[in-house]
């Protein structure tokens, strides 16, 4: 019983450490991370982003817009997808423009139940694309999903000036709660042990 119990909160502490770690640990040689909610960085820099409306094909007239002071001669739009196949955000490399500059433009599909709160960028979808796209599936668990993209020349996107250049998107930012929860259950399990070797 005492080896499951420490087992237990051995297992429950790896967990914690390893949904940190995917969201704030940079991966090697990554330059760009960026959220669904505003939060993002350049070489340790944060990223400059407003709500503008979107000049690209089928962009909708309010969007989460990250200003780079970088930008990318290949516009175009990534497509990332749910495991099930359904689009569920769109992040658009827009090129230079007389308002914003260059920007990178963050979709997401719009709050499906009315208990979570919107993130910015769930907004919906454009209406339509860029001829220069690219897929991936979203990885990571529900509520903590990420797609790690290296652009190839002429791929959206694709920085001449920084080759290699990875973008870390965090497509579902985990929820407080779901911290707080596993954090309780390994300061419980934490606990009650130091509790049994007192007595």
């Amino acid at each position: 019983m005492r080896t499951m119990k420490k087992l237990l909160s051995i297992l429950a502490f790896v967990c914690f450490m390893s949904m940190i770690a995917e969201t704030a640990v940079a991966q090697p040689g990554q330059l760009i991370t960026f959220d669904e909610n505003g939060i993002g960085t350049f070489m340790g820099q944060p990223l400059n982003w407003s709500m503008f409306p979107d000049p690209g094909p089928g962009g909708l007239g309010s969007a989460l817009t990250y200003l780079p002071s970088f930008g990318s001669d290949f516009p175009g739009d990534l497509l990332i997808e749910e495991p099930t196949g359904n689009l569920s955000d769109v992040v658009r490399f827009n090129p230079l423009n007389a308002i914003t500059g260059p920007s990178i433009v963050f979709y997401s599909d719009r709050v499906e139940n009315t208990f979570e709160k919107p993130d910015l960028a769930d907004v919906g979808l454009p209406t339509a694309f860029y001829t220069n796209t690219i897929s991936m599936m979203e990885q990571g668990t529900e509520d903590n999903n990420w797609v790690d993209y290296t652009p190839l020349p002429g791929q959206p996107g694709y920085l001449p000036n920084y080759p290699g250049t990875t973008y870390h998107i965090i497509s579902d930012v985990p929820e407080p709660s779901t911290f707080i929860l596993l954090g309780m259950g390994v300061f419980t399990l934490a606990f009650y042990g130091w509790r049994r070797r007192r007595i």
